[in-house]
């Protein structure tokens, strides 16, 4: 079970980068976090269960250094969501001091043959107590490397508890939409138990390596490997539950408009103005209507966050959320209302069906029918044919 948990979170991770990080690059950080978190499940399913030499050499140590990231990965998602800001600082350097380390500890390790990496792992395999007498590690000894993990990882649950203490709900929070804030804040409580919660259980199986026998410890963590299988998948499944986690804090900056009404063609399904990101959903709606950006084919939400100078998670933000549309809906929806006006106007008799498709934005006649007949019921022919009777 730990095999094919640990497999879909790194599957989970990879999914939730490749389809967010243009939207908000703080889930490079949470992914990176899960997968490293998965590489630690499947080293330990490849020691105990798996009995493969090959596989094990694969993953016996040649992962370690990253597994130092884990506590600096966890910050910079935490910081990143609190502040809205995914950048990292010249500081930051310091937190990768652990895995460099590690690193140059196992690079001479790292360059031998595989032949003989599977032979380690042979025998390892054979005697499980030889894990702590193998040292491939010429700066550490293993139990530091076992020990160390799971303290550096308390260290910055601590600094993170802090964190979250200094942005709890009750702070002054005023351009913060406060929906999306608690949804988040709850999150990021529950990330940080279970993740507690999981560092605590390697810590114990840790602590027990240093006290008795590598065999009688594991015999004594089928339930901790069984438990830490189940913690990966809940971590990454409950982005799957409530995706609008991943718009994260956003922290609306720009100045209070002063003139100017909500423009409400594009959408009416628009929650109270007492959100701070309304202004936004103005800028948008008023953007669209005045440039009509949508008439370009490769339109897209980078392009449409770029113009206003805004984040683009702050954008999708308002179209989930406050106008209750997808931008791909949206854009198909402004095209189709530009195509309707251009055969309520006459401009069938000028151009062909496929001449108001590509003026409408659309890159291909078929896509332009099948977003009409969607849109209105009809063909475009069928709609100018009802036109004219």
């Amino acid at each position: 079970m730990l095999l094919y948990i640990s497999l879909l979170t790194i599957i989970l991770s990879a999914l939730l980068v490749t389809y967010n990080w243009r939207i908000n690059k703080n889930t490079i950080y949470l992914g990176a976090f899960f997968s490293i978190l998965a590489t630690y499940g499947l080293t330990h399913y490849f020691t105990i269960y798996a009995k493969s030499p090959f596989w094990l050499a694969i993953f016996y140590n040649n992962f370690s250094p990253f597994w130092f990231l884990t506590g600096p990965l966890l910050l910079f998602y935490y910081r990143g969501t609190l502040t809205d800001n995914s950048k990292l600082r010249g500081t930051d350097i310091i937190h990768f001091i652990p895995f460099l380390v590690q690193l140059a500890g196992i690079f001479p390790y790292l360059l031998t043959p595989f032949s003989y990496k599977v032979d380690i792992a042979a025998q390892i395999l054979n005697d499980l107590n030889l894990i702590t007498q193998f040292n491939v590690n010429w700066i550490t000894k293993p139990i530091v490397n076992f020990l160390g993990r799971p303290i550096l990882v308390f260290l910055y649950l601590g600094y993170i508890t802090y964190l979250l203490w200094l942005n709890h709900p009750k702070s002054n929070r005023a351009k913060v939409p406060m929906q999306q804030f608690k949804l988040t804040y709850r999150w990021l409580i529950l990330l940080e138990v279970t993740t507690a919660i999981l560092i605590i259980n390697f810590f114990l199986l840790s602590w027990s390596l240093s006290k008795q026998t590598v065999t009688a410890t594991m015999v004594n963590a089928q339930f901790t490997h069984f438990f830490s299988g189940i913690a990966y998948f809940c971590m990454s499944f409950m982005l799957l539950l409530f995706p609008r986690i991943l718009y994260g804090m956003p922290i609306y900056t720009a100045e209070p408009a002063k003139t100017n009404q909500p423009i409400k063609e594009i959408s009416e399904v628009l929650v109270s103005q007492d959100d701070p990101f309304f202004e936004l959903v103005d800028k948008i709606n008023a953007y669209l209507k005045k440039e009509e950006p949508y008439l370009n084919p490769e339109f897209t939400i980078n392009e449409l966050a770029a113009s206003l100078k805004v984040p683009v998670h702050h954008v999708s933000y308002c179209l989930n959320t406050l106008m209750n549309v997808k931008f791909t809906s949206l854009r198909t929806q402004l095209r189709i209302q530009y195509a309707a006006k251009l055969l309520d106007s006459g401009q069938a008799d000028d151009l062909s069906m496929d001449g108001i498709g590509k003026k409408s934005g659309f890159s291909t006649r078929s896509n332009f029918y099948n977003a009409f007949k969607t849109e209105t019921g009809l063909t475009p022919s069928e709609y100018l044919e009802r036109k004219n009777q």
